[in-house]
């Protein structure tokens, strides 16, 4: 039995060790084959080394997609500009929450009726915030227990020294405003360029 032991461990081994090299194979087959059909990196562009600009100068990215343009010769969808958000990245984080609040209290102000003409389901309901891939599926309104538990998170939000509304975390939208142009770009920029 011994005998049947050592066997079954070698070729347990061997079998892993083939099927491993095998299965390396194959998957570089397949990213090769996939590599080779047309993706979104066959129309992008990362662009480095663009000067440092600051967030008041007006159209910079509409700047830096004419330049582009002139230089590849090539029809330019959109730029993308890399903000050097480093030292501000609370206050730039503070101030996306804020308006992610504010979009989805519109939406729930303005009632069910437009979630339900979207297909669209908020955070703040539980939902992904995404589209359901089934038409006939409407948002439902939470449930007791849903509504609840919302609550008890506000609660230990508010309790670990957060602030749902904007307007209790301090920041004005002139506040954001004066501080988003007060950033400068990184020198990185992603261009898409057009069929």
């Amino acid at each position: 039995t011994m005998w049947l032991k050592v066997n079954f461990l070698a070729f347990a081994y061997m079998f892993t060790f083939v099927g491993c090299i095998v299965y390396s194979a194959v998957q570089v087959k397949r990213f090769n084959m996939m590599d080779d059909l047309t993706t979104m990196k066959d129309f992008a562009l990362m662009v480095r080394g663009l000067p440092v600009r600051s967030g008041g100068d007006a159209g910079v990215e509409e700047e830096t997609r004419a330049f582009l343009e002139e230089k590849c010769g090539q029809k330019i969808v959109g730029v993308s500009i890399g903000w050097d958000f480093f030292e501000k990245t609370q206050e730039v984080d503070a101030a996306i929450r804020n308006w992610m609040w504010k979009l989805e209290d519109a939406q729930l102000q303005h009632g069910n009726a437009v979630g339900e003409s979207a297909g669209e389901y908020p955070t703040s309901d539980g939902g992904s915030g995404g589209t359901p891939s089934d038409g006939d599926l409407a948002r439902q309104r939470p449930n007791f227990l849903r509504r609840a538990l919302v609550r008890v998170d506000e609660l230990l939000f508010l309790l670990v020294g957060g602030a749902k509304d904007p307007e209790a975390s301090g920041a004005t939208e002139v506040d954001e405003l004066k501080m988003l142009r007060g950033l400068q770009t990184s020198g990185l920029a992603f261009a898409v360029f057009c069929l």
